[in-house]
């Protein structure tokens, strides 16, 4: 009997699962130290490209905080964009700007790019909160390792919510009992 004929039908199946199974792999290990991570779509992505982005996403074990979906030109045709409401994805243009204005009732006008990474920044700084209570750490080891610091440049130079502020915020939400 030949190798070929040994690796023919079910083996040479199982054995191209195991492949991908390691690649899969590989990449989770690969990119597990970011932060965030960008998965860029081809322009006016299609439902294929959608749930491709939305798979890989779910395979690299990541969150919509953790692994923006987005399109160098968005999502426009009405089928599209009904496809990513029904998959519960925002794919908005890569960078974009103009659009909405958010004009809030302090700090400067924004549009709806400004809103996304204000609300990245918000879950990663409350995970990083979170993995740090995991370790035991107490309010004030918490604040002295500076999980906000990478965000003090943008977010932190308003007197009246301070970075330590919202830190702290965080940690009482996270702490506290919850009541049924």
């Amino acid at each position: 009997m030949s190798l070929s004929e040994i690796f023919e039908g079910p083996l040479r199946t199982e054995f191209g699962r195991s492949l991908t199974r390691a690649r899969v792999h590989q990449y989770q290990r690969y990119l597990s130290d970011a932060d965030r991570i960008l998965i860029l779509l081809h322009n006016e992505p299609d439902p294929d490209a959608m749930a491709s982005g939305l798979a890989l996403r779910t395979l690299l074990h990541r969150t919509r905080a953790t692994a923006v979906i987005a399109a160098l030109e968005g999502v426009t045709r009405p089928e599209n964009v009904r496809m990513a409401k029904m998959l519960d994805i925002t794919v908005p243009k890569y960078l974009q700007e103009g659009g909405t204005y958010v004009i809030p009732g302090h700090g400067r006008v924004g549009d709806e790019a400004d809103v996304v990474d204000y609300r990245d920044m918000v879950v990663i700084i409350r995970d990083r909160i979170q993995d740090l209570i995991k370790r035991g750490l107490s309010l004030e080891q918490i604040k002295a390792a500076r999980p906000a610091l990478d965000y003090d440049g943008r977010y932190g130079n308003d007197k009246s919510w301070t970075t330590t502020m919202f830190v702290e915020a965080v940690y009482r939400d996270l702490t506290q009992k919850k009541s049924n």
